[in-house]
């Protein structure tokens, strides 16, 4: 009974040598450090240098290809978002509406597993976990209803196309893979069946090239032909205990795939019946069944990649595209251009600008506002606002009532819309700067882009992306205007909120973080808390609508215990924020007892967030940068009561006349009020315009 050393085999067509059983026995001790502790196929997590040295052992001694393939990726996301069938940020295989559509294999294979240039053999995903050792094991077992099981196994019986791709550190490859993913081809599903794998049942799956006519790009020579293919269909054989017949696929003998029999998976002596004790890496698979093929037919096969886009508008090309220089799969990182991630390519694609209107954008579904009963709230008018005040409770008390009032929630909706529209034109058509930038494993094979673009003005702010910041003097008119209304709105809640409330001082933002979403984008749970941060935080939406949810965070003795396996908490409340809406959250214990998110209901949505950055809080080689660029130009301060007139001081008829003579004249405050008596304001807005011009210019 022949045997193989090892949990894997790198076949050809052909019988093994004893070569290649003895590269097989070097492959073994290369598996056991290629188990990922997140992920079925890979470990998405290694850093360049180990990913390198796993990448030397699995192609030791292999030829290259004598092709290229036609399309490659250097990440996951980069796949991800250019592939149409291929989805699966984590796990190795992708399916949609229950049908396997790809496969990716790379360094986490399991016993008998194949690659050759016709057939894979691999494992469905799912069941599994880490040790006490922190190794990748079988955790539990698997069922037709498992989710990657019944996937695979209506592709199969759809006859449906599933695409792989093969990893640069999977060792049972025929050659060397020239880059991190390489996309194969398109195969059909032939077999699925239940192994037993340390104890649990365990689906593996057998993919066969749907094209056999063409040779295959990843074949190690052009000598590669299909001779020794074998027949159709293979031999079975009854099982005695559930009367099923199983295909024998094992050359150490039959045993019964039924994996609700009592005998699934055990191997008998054909001579004396007895069993035999078989450790599973010695197992071998029968070569006629790595050799038979499927009847050949006419299936017409979807493209590999998604066909060339047609740049017309915005709105419909959010995904990643294919580089046509270098085949390199290009996700977009920057709001207005795709640019090729591959450092020896310099193809770049820019996208024209296109006005979208609100129209284009607005959700189809009407959107309600959730509050649950611990959150107290109120209404009031600002302005020409109207205000919705909602108050967050601390920590609960040890008698058991609601802790006390930590911090509020301001949600403006009103105001000048007319404004509100220019800028969200002025968004669209200039060019911010705004990109994407890695949230985790940055430089890694799993790194995760923001799912939205993003640039900093003023002071810079480090929020665990690495974002790039520019000055106030280099921010763009919408930029600069925003601060002004987020300043005005910061500066009314915090004069007009609860007294105890204003114990915490009210700083001028000097900060502005601009966001661009694009369909499917959104901002997960998390709070505006770092400790370089003052607690007021202000924003301003434009564009299509939204929803930020609110909830206690999980180690907050807030509401009832957790009862889900992330031990979070439900949300406590969600609030839509349309066009126009500003949003103002005071208290820095808001921050330290709840978190929150952001997800868009549109195709379009710009969001611009105000914060004061404590320039004591900033390390001391950079206090000086984030004092000067976080200082807002005067005469932006003084354009904005212009705009501001209409909304906060109807009375203010010659706003032109004024600013123009304001700013031409010396900043003292008695030239100041000369000049707002002799504008006509009555005594309120008077006043209320010198705190707030005040404040601009520290009088």
């Amino acid at each position: 009974m022949a045997s193989v050393k090892g949990v894997g085999k790198r076949l050809h067509e052909s019988p093994a040598s004893s070569a290649k059983k003895a590269r097989l026995e070097e492959e073994a001790s290369l598996l056991s450090s290629s188990l990922s502790p997140e992920d079925d196929s890979e470990d998405v997590s290694l850093t360049s240098s180990q990913f390198n040295e796993l990448v030397q052992k699995a192609q030791a001694g292999k030829p290259h290809p004598i092709g290229q393939p036609l399309v490659w990726a250097i990440n996951r996301q980069q796949l991800c978002e250019v592939l149409q069938w291929y989805k699966a940020y984590q796990s190795g295989g992708y399916s949609h509406n229950n049908i396997l559509l790809g496969q990716l294999i790379d360094s986490g294979v399991s016993p008998g597993d194949i690659v050759t240039e016709q057939v894979v053999i691999t494992r469905i995903g799912g069941c599994r976990g880490k040790n006490a050792k922190g190794e990748l094991v079988q955790k539990a077992h698997q069922n037709e209803k498992s989710p990657q099981v019944r996937a695979a196994l209506n592709s199969q019986q759809m006859h449906q196309p599933v695409g792989v791709i093969a990893g640069q550190a999977n060792p049972l490859l025929p050659c060397k893979m020239p880059h991190r993913y390489n996309v194969l081809d398109y195969f059909f599903v032939t077999d699925v069946w239940c192994e037993r794998i340390d104890g649990f049942r365990t689906y593996k799956i057998r993919l066969e090239k749907c094209d056999l006519a063409t040779v295959s790009w990843w074949a190690a020579s052009m000598a590669y032909t299909t001779q020794n293919i074998g027949p159709e269909e293979l031999a079975t054989q009854k099982c005695p205990t559930c009367q099923k017949s199983s295909p024998i696929i094992y050359i150490n003998g039959w045993t019964c795939l039924e994996p609700k029999c009592h005998d699934h998976f055990r191997f008998y002596d054909d001579t004396s019946k007895t069993l035999i004790q078989l450790d599973q890496r010695l197992l071998e698979h029968n070569n006629a069944f790595i050799r038979k093929r499927m009847p050949q037919n006419a299936t017409q096969l979807p493209s590999l990649y998604p066909p060339d886009l047609i740049i017309d508008n915005k709105l419909k090309y959010n995904q990643g595209i294919l580089c046509p220089d270098c085949r390199c799969c290009i996700r977009r990182t920057e709001m207005h251009a795709w640019r090729c991630e591959n450092k020896s390519c310099n193809y770049v694609r820019d996208i024209p600008y296109t006005i979208v209107s609100l129209d284009e954008i607005q959700p189809t579904r009407r959107l309600a506002t959730i509050c649950k009963d611990e959150i107290q709230h109120r209404n009031i008018t600002l302005g020409s606002y109207t205000v919705q005040i909602y108050t967050f409770p601390g920590e609960t008390k040890e008698n058991g009532e609601p802790g006390d009032a930590v911090g509020e929630f301001y949600h403006f909706k009103g105001g000048n819309l007319a404004n509100i529209a220019a800028l969200f034109e002025m968004m669209q058509g200039n060019e911010l700067g705004m990109a994407r930038k890695p949230a985790r494993l940055e430089g890694c094979a799993g790194e995760m882009l923001t799912a939205h673009a993003a640039i900093n003005f003023g002071a810079p702010y480090k929020y665990g992306v690495t974002q790039e910041s520019k000055s106030f003097k280099e921010a763009p008119e919408a930029v600069l205007q925003a601060v002004n209304i987020l300043t005005w709105a910061g500066e009314k809640a915090h004069v007009d909120g609860p007294e105890e409330f204003r114990k915490e001082p009210y700083l001028d933002f000097n900060e502005c973080l601009s966001i661009g979403y694009l369909p499917g984008g959104s901002i997960g749970w998390h709070d505006d808390g770092e400790k370089e941060l003052s607690g007021t935080v202000a924003s301003l939406s434009l564009g299509c609508a939204a929803t930020m949810s609110f909830r206690p965070k999980k180690t907050a003795n807030i509401g009832p215990p957790s009862r889900n396996q992330k031990y979070t908490k439900p949300t406590i409340l969600s609030v839509i924020l349309e066009h126009g809406d500003i949003m103002v959250m005071r208290g820095s214990k808001v921050q330290k007892f709840y978190e929150h998110q952001v997800v868009p209901h549109g195709s379009l949505r710009f969001v611009l967030t105000c914060r004061h950055v404590l320039s004591e809080m900033v390390k001391p080689e950079e206090r000086a940068k984030s004092i000067t660029d976080g200082f807002v130009p005067l005469e932006h301060r003084f354009y904005a009561l212009k705009k501001l007139a209409v909304a906060d001081f109807p009375s203010l008829d010659k706003a032109e006349e004024l600013l123009q003579e304001i700013s031409g004249a010396g900043w003292t405050y008695d030239y100041l009020v000369g000049v707002l008596k002799r504008a006509g304001l009555d005594e309120e807005s008077h006043s209320h315009v010198l705190g707030w011009l005040g404040s601009a210019i520290k009088l």
